[in-house]
Formats: structure tokens, C-alpha cells, sequence
């Protein structure tokens, strides 16, 4: 089962991903179906582990409160990605996913700031980063 909600968690981020370098938006449906497939899953292999899930969501909603105070310098459809993968990962997966995330972007804004000549305004879209930071932690966890 664990199989299966990180490849529902890497079908809908790099989905995602191409959609919000496109058009800087997600597909919201396909994104709600896989939080409730996450929670499909999490109800079927139940193990007691609920603080997990509560992190998890936890993320997610702080992101999503994070956007609405910004008036969206971070974009809900972010805080929606990162609330289905705390649902999907749990809330250590999904927190060092983030982490990578965020990481990834500082040092691409760093390099587009220097090498670019690009503002602090210049918005990049923050999914890419996610799903590179889902493989990476996939990658880590794996071994």
C-alpha cells in the first residue's frame, strides 16, 4: 500500500508540475481525487499511526494559511499539493519533501537573481520543486 501512495503521490505532482510551468495553476480535481485516495488508503491499512496523518495535514493547512495571509505569494495550489501529499507521505515525508523544496527554489531564485538579473517579485513556480524534492526523498528513503 506504501508503494502505491508514493506513486499516486508522483503521478499528481509531476502532473502538477506541468500544468503550473504552463499555465502557474494545478489541476484542483485530480489533486482532490488523490487526497481522498490518500485517505482511502490510510483507512484500509490502518496501524493507530493518526499523528502521522495529523502532521501531515498539518503542513499542508499551514501552507494553505500561509497563502491566504500573503494574499498568495504562495499559491493555494501549493498549499492543495502539500496537504495531499501529508496525506499520502505522512507528515516526516512530506516535511522533508517541503524541505527540499524549498531549498531547490532558494538556490534557483539565488542563481536567477545573479546570473538573470531578476527582481525579488519574479515569481517561479514552487510544484516543479516539489516533485523534485518527492523523487529525492524517494530516492533517499529507498535505500
Amino acid at each position: 500500500m506504501e508503494q502505491l501512495r508514493w506513486g499516486i503521490a508522483i503521478a499528481v505532482t509531476g502532473i502538477n508540475s506541468i500544468k503550473d510551468i504552463r499555465c502557474r495553476r494545478i489541476y484542483t480535481w485530480l489533486t482532490i481525487g488523490a487526497a481522498l485516495a490518500g485517505l482511502f488508503c490510510v483507512c484500509v491499512e490502518w496501524t493507530g499511526a493518526s499523528t502521522e496523518l495529523l502532521t501531515g495535514v498539518l503542513i499542508g493547512f499551514a501552507v494553505l494559511f500561509l497563502a491566504w495571509v500573503t494574499r498568495e505569494a504562495i499559491g493555494y495550489g501549493d498549499g492543495m499539493v502539500l496537504l495531499t501529499l501529508g496525506i499520502l507521505l505522512g507528515g516526516s515525508n512530506c516535511f522533508a519533501v517541503a524541505m527540499a523544496a524549498i531549498i531547490a527554489s532558494g538556490i534557483w531564485a539565488l542563481g536567477l537573481i545573479v546570473f538573470f538579473h531578476k527582481n525579488r517579485k519574479y515569481e517561479i513556480p514552487f510544484i516543479p520543486f516539489l516533485f523534485g524534492g518527492l523523487i529525492w526523498v524517494r530516492c533517499i528513503t529507498w535505500l
